[in-house]
């Protein structure tokens, strides 16, 4: 009976408070005493009291000393129970933002949690976070930071580290960043009033949100890159971003993105161009390779064309702009002549720089006609029309009128300077005009047209017989 008085009533009422202590968040402190003192009264009035006597109306004082136990352990665990019953359980509101990275603070909005902020237990899928602060008042706002090693999608509260009593709501973890594409695969750094080529870049776990832009650093051939936007799109996030300045024109290199997650590498390079250089020049249409009419195609050969933007490509045939037809590849690019365009180099100019022709591009002047032999024929006959600037290259080219009767062409010399034509049927005298794209030359002089005796008819009659005669060059009287 010593031993029960001296040890186990004391070790029982330390147990009781040790109970107490633990299960009692810190606004329920205050029941730590009444429950305590309660306790001690108890021990005194049984054990001094009414010893000997049992409450279950027992004469053996086992019974007595097992119900006393009983009692005492019993009441701790009906404050907690209590305790736990009137404790109201925390609700979450929402989480701001509600994606991140690990190593973010988030903020967890809501009501019900502990005012003191080491009896919060905030875990993000059973990783326990740390708790940087606590805002007090109507909804409360708990400032914790993204545990690291996170991948789920859940957050679970818990409203003190005694009281297990939780609620949940879903953040999503943004993980490793992955580049899938980008375009396009090549481009020019900023220049003057050029901002340099835009790229667009395709993947996901980029940080889409948009007061954390600068939460992705984009490198292009190992240089940061200047990002403009970033928009989540069909399961995927678009990044768009500038060539930056300080890359080296002429080399090419991989697209990096880096996030609080990790760093993501492209599987292509992307090129810079170089300032264009311009080899030679030759005109579908011409005589020579150097020269051709206006409006004719002109294939220029270079290097460092943009064959991905045709815009970024301005041709100019001594200071008047040509419109680009087709650049081939960044070797070549198709235009057309000017109608304005005066003999002078070509100059190609790309965000890159600019490249001049050594040598000029002669346009071909108008046609001109000097003479004509013979001078009189019959029709189906052939005459030479000598002159200059007739195409040589194509024959369809050079339209040969006798007035207004087209007449078709046999040959053209190579030098562009004699046309061998067929006189028509159904002509007078008449000038004779050329036509070229370059323009129209008319002769000086008319050509004469010598009567052609096709047939007549009656074949034979006597004298005074009508006879009607057909053929070409006739005289109107």
């Amino acid at each position: 009976m010593k031993i029960i008085k001296g040890i186990l009533l004391p070790a029982i009422f330390i147990f009781s408070t040790v109970i107490i202590n633990m299960v009692l968040p810190p606004h329920l402190k205050w029941l730590a005493w009444p429950t305590l003192a309660l306790l001690l009264i108890l021990l005194v009035v049984f054990v001094y009291q009414y010893e000997g006597k049992t409450i279950y109306k027992s004469s053996h004082g086992v019974f007595h000393w097992i119900g006393l136990c009983t009692f005492l352990l019993g009441l701790p665990l009906v404050v907690s129970v209590i305790v736990l019953i009137f404790t109201p359980k925390p609700l979450i509101h929402e989480i701001k933002p509600i994606e991140g990275f690990a190593g973010e603070t988030v903020d967890i909005i809501g009501d019900n949690f502990s005012p003191d902020k080491d009896c919060n237990v905030v875990k993000f899928n059973g990783i326990r976070a740390s708790i940087k602060d606590i805002e007090r008042g109507e909804p409360m706002i708990i400032k914790a930071t993204v545990p690291r090693g996170t991948t789920a999608e859940h957050v679970s509260v818990t409203i003190t580290r005694r009281l297990f009593r939780t609620d949940r709501s879903r953040f999503f973890i943004i993980g490793e960043p992955l580049i899938n594409d980008f375009d396009p695969k090549k481009g020019f750094k900023p220049r003057g009033t050029f901002e340099g080529t835009l790229v667009g870049i395709t993947g996901v776990n980029f940080d889409k949100r948009p007061d954390n832009k600068e939460n992705n650093t984009v490198k292009i051939c190992d240089k940061k890159a200047l990002i403009v936007s970033v928009e989540g799109k069909d399961g995927e996030v678009i990044m768009s971003v500038y060539v930056p300045d300080q890359v080296e024109e002429g080399i090419e290199g991989p697209i990096t993105v880096k996030t609080p997650a990790g760093i993501a590498t492209s599987t292509q390079s992307f090129y810079i161009f170089k300032k264009p250089t311009i080899s030679g020049f030759l005109p579908k249409r011409g005589f020579r390779p150097k020269e051709g009419f206006r409006k004719t195609e002109v294939t220029i050969s270079g290097t460092e064309f943009d064959d991905l933007n045709e815009d970024n490509n301005i041709v100019i045939f001594n200071h008047i702009e040509a419109e680009v037809k087709q650049v081939l590849s960044t070797k070549e690019i198709v235009v057309y002549v000017p109608d304005e365009a005066t003999e002078g180099p070509i100059t190609v100019k790309t965000p890159a720089g600019i490249a001049t022709s050594t040598e000029p591009f002669h346009i071909i002047r108008e046609p001109a006609v000097e003479y004509f032999q013979p001078f009189r024929a019959q029709a189906d006959e052939t005459i030479r029309i000598i002159g200059r600037n007739f195409d040589a290259d194509i024959r369809e080219n050079n339209i040969v009128k006798f007035g207004e009767v087209d007449a078709s062409i046999e040959s053209v010399s190579p030098e562009g300077t004699e046309i061998v034509a067929k006189v028509p049927k159904r002509t007078g005298d008449r000038r004779i005009t050329v036509t070229t794209p370059a323009g129209t030359a008319i002769s000086e002089s008319n050509f004469q047209i010598l009567p052609k005796i096709t047939r007549f008819e009656p074949q034979e009659g006597p004298p005074g017989t009508p006879v009607t005669i057909y053929g070409y060059g006739f005289g109107e009287r």
